[in-house]
């Protein structure tokens, strides 16, 4: 619920600071919440703090930090639900109840079923006025991983594609390198950095050989193949490099090859199958246990097509190259059983960057038209954004989001 009007300006000035340090947080943060923090008395900012790595102090911890009395009284603009539970870290709630606050304004709730408003249920019975929504749609936009891993109990998916202008991600003899520009792929390279998993079919990985790694841009993302039938050669580089971990999703328990997989450094899950090829649903619960919030999905056609059957595709990366190839037995970038028209998935949201000579399409499935912030103004700030090309406006986001 939109909830900004009963808030002045202030208020949102003070919870943009604390988103903008909330963001900070990326990625050491994670899996936690990004979260951020400001303390105001008498119209002055006492302290800020936001969550600086895993298992380290709150964002609230570290804005009460040597404050001592100066507190009572004082506000707590809070980006996210004060935890309500002891984890690697004690409750935050219990820190503002003891440091005197006299008022709380969340930008929203915690999804975490341990949570779930406990925080400010007690916060309220220890007295403390609490105000919920100022900048809500921002601040669950920071955190929309977080909260598909919660609510959803999978990883935020993201569908990229790079092809030619009629759709086709190989030419007629399966040759893809290179349909889209050296400009488009460093921007992919770039977006892998920020992704906690790349996830890819068998099919690709055999006709390609790719590493899947983000090429020195950063971190390199945990890699997810799928699979079925255990065909993946042991001489391919996602099996022979150990940069990142790889897990092979599968349904063939009883495959020949077990023993030799066994021997290398991947990790093998077995998941049953359905209609649409491997159940996803599965995997996905698997990936969010292991704290992968965000998973990056790069093909080929019949893996797209997966994904969007079993409506599991929150964004969307499309790569367009101004080239045209044609043929019938050259690869579409969507295979699989395809869906009807008024099964469609519908883009609510979506902006157009040049990536040198080729066109990105950034669009989003989220009802509300969300995106995620860090990729969001990743691509933002690093890409030309063509002006006329945005179908619906984005959500407010506060300037000089950055993340570090």
């Amino acid at each position: 619920m939109e909830t900004d009007q009963l808030f002045d300006q202030n208020d949102c000035r003070m919870m943009s600071r604390a988103l903008q340090l909330a963001a900070k947080g990326f990625p050491r943060a994670t899996p936690n919440p990004l979260v951020g923090c400001v303390l105001v008395r008498g119209g002055k900012i006492l302290s800020h703090g936001f969550h600086r790595r895993f298992g380290g102090p709150h964002a609230e911890i570290e804005a009460l930090r040597g404050l001592r009395s100066y507190t009572r009284g004082a506000t707590a603009y809070v980006t996210f639900e004060p935890c309500s539970y002891w984890g690697k870290t004690p409750p935050c709630v219990d820190a503002l109840i003891k440091a005197g606050v006299s008022k709380v304004i969340a930008a929203t709730g915690d999804p975490n079923s341990r949570v779930r408003g406990r925080g400010f249920s007690l916060l309220r019975r220890a007295g403390i006025e609490v105000m919920t929504g100022c900048l809500q749609k921002e601040a669950r936009s920071l955190n929309l991983p977080f909260e598909t891993q919660m609510s959803l109990k999978r990883p935020y998916v993201i569908l990229k594609a790079a092809m030619t202008l009629d759709g086709k991600i190989a030419d007629k003899n399966g040759q893809s390198k290179w349909i889209t520009s050296d400009s488009a792929r460093a921007m992919s390279w770039k977006i892998r950095s920020i992704i906690d998993a790349i996830g890819v079919g068998v099919g690709t990985v055999v006709a390609d050989n790719p590493e899947f790694s983000s090429h020195g841009f950063g971190r390199n993302p945990l890699r997810v193949i799928f699979d079925p039938l255990l065909r993946l050669p042991g001489r391919v580089r996602v099996i022979q490099t150990d940069h990142a971990a790889t897990i092979i999703v599968t349904a063939a328990r009883h495959s020949p090859r077990l023993n030799e997989l066994f021997n290398k450094h991947v990790e093998l899950l077995f998941v049953g199958k359905n209609e649409g090829g491997l159940n996803l649903s599965e995997t996905m619960r698997y990936l969010a246990l292991k704290g992968v919030q965000t998973l990056l999905i790069e093909g080929g056609a019949r893996t797209h097509a997966y994904f969007l059957e079993q409506n599991l595709v929150d964004e969307v990366l499309w790569f367009t190259a101004p080239k045209l190839i044609g043929g019938a037995q050259a690869k579409s970038v969507i295979s699989g059983r395809g869906l009807n028209l008024t099964q469609a998935a519908r883009l609510t949201s979506w902006n157009v960057y040049r990536a040198g000579a080729d066109l990105l399409i950034h669009g989003t499935l989220n009802p509300q038209g969300l995106f995620w912030t860090i990729l969001n103004k990743h691509l933002q700030g690093n890409h030309q954004a063509l002006s006329l090309s945005q179908s619906h406006p984005s959500p407010r986001i506060p300037q000089s989001f950055v993340y570090a």
